[in-house]
């Protein structure tokens, strides 16, 4: 059964409810608390990127074509098509002497819309470079040029990389591979269906890195480059970006498509994961919010500076203020071992 995460506001009417699942687990995978049903299977979509770009890091590609810091951000990235975003990625590809023309997500125009703009004012067309996965996908790329495999079928699940991957996510979740339900994501990669709090254990270990000692070293990389160049994740007033930024490096955050955030709190090593069953994410940094509030984890400052993001604001065409959106997820807290094993 879901639960009530959110709902938005027009004058004196509750205009919408959000429903859906959530998830809060420690380094072990003990259930601190959630929402809903917490074994509710979802694919992580692109929320499951920092663990993805584990591979970049255990197939010597980072160290050998020097990935590291914004770049390495921006491999674990939804990126919004702006400049920065795509020169990163062209940075990343030539770095390891692969093509733009290697790439196989698939073509979109830039999500940040002035870029999208200045793109066709400058007489240019979206290519996959702009695609907001085109950072994962040279990072894959790369792993591929480092460990000798083609790069024609880096997509395949047959691939060295993919299998990698497939390892590795079935580690970080605790999930064993033959249990993970494996899809197409919007990009083409295979894409990975695990529990609500596989997922939350998952970013707990990405919040704690020495939890999981074969993992530490590529954990901790990706978990500091993505706090220390939040931008490059996502971009210009983006939730996980803002996230990042306010909370001064304290989280990591990784939305994905189809109503799903996940969410590393660096210090104190739990995970949070979050999936909207209407498939809409657009507000479900609130409801990360307030989850962390309701765990004790924020303070009135930090409340403060996260602003908007705490109850977004609803306008209208004329920049009217019509209504918010709140978040109204009532976190129910583990106090047994009852749910320990995921």
């Amino acid at each position: 059964m879901s639960a009530e995460l959110l709902i938005t506001t027009r004058g004196d009417l509750t205009e919408t409810i959000r429903r859906g699942h959530a998830a809060v687990a420690d380094t072990s995978g003990r259930l601190i608390a959630f929402a809903g049903d917490p074994d509710a299977v979802s694919y992580m979509r692109s929320s499951a990127k920092p663990l993805q770009a584990t591979m970049l890091i255990q197939s010597g590609a980072a160290e050998r074509f020097g990935i590291s810091g914004r770049l390495l951000a921006v491999c674990c990235a939804s990126h919004h098509g702006e400049p920065e975003h795509v020169e990163a990625v062209r940075e990343v590809l030539g770095r390891a002497g692969i093509a733009e023309s290697a790439l196989q997500c698939g073509i979109h125009a830039p999500i940040h819309e002035p870029s999208a703009a200045a793109l066709w004012r400058a007489g240019g067309t979206p290519s996959e470079i702009h695609n907001n996965c085109s950072g994962k996908h040279a990072g894959m790329l790369a792993s591929s040029r480092a460990l000798g495999a083609p790069l024609e079928t880096y997509l395949s699940i047959d691939h060295p990389v993919q299998k990698g991957i497939l390892s590795n996510v079935a580690s970080l979740t605790g999930v064993p591979r033959h249990r993970i339900v494996l899809g197409t994501d919007g990009c083409s990669v295979p894409v990975h269906g695990v529990p609500v709090r596989a997922m939350a254990l998952a970013y707990a270990r990405l919040a704690q890195p020495s939890s999981v000692p074969a993992f530490a070293d590529p954990l901790a990389e990706i978990s500091e480059a993505m706090s220390a160049f939040p931008w490059y994740v996502s971009g210009t007033d983006s939730g996980d970006s803002l996230l990042m930024e306010r909370l001064a490096g304290r989280v990591v955050a990784k939305g994905g498509a189809e109503g799903v955030l996940c969410v590393a709190v660096r210090d104190a090593g739990i995970g949070l994961a979050i999936k909207m069953e209407s498939g809409r994410n657009d507000h479900a940094h609130a409801v990360a919010i307030e989850m962390l509030r309701q765990l004790g984890l924020l303070s009135t400052r930090e409340v403060e500076a996260l602003g908007d993001l705490v109850s977004p604001p609803v306008y209208n065409h004329r920049r009217l203020l019509v209504g918010e959106v709140r978040p109204t997820v009532q976190l129910s807290r583990v106090d047994s071992e009852a749910h320990a094993d995921a």
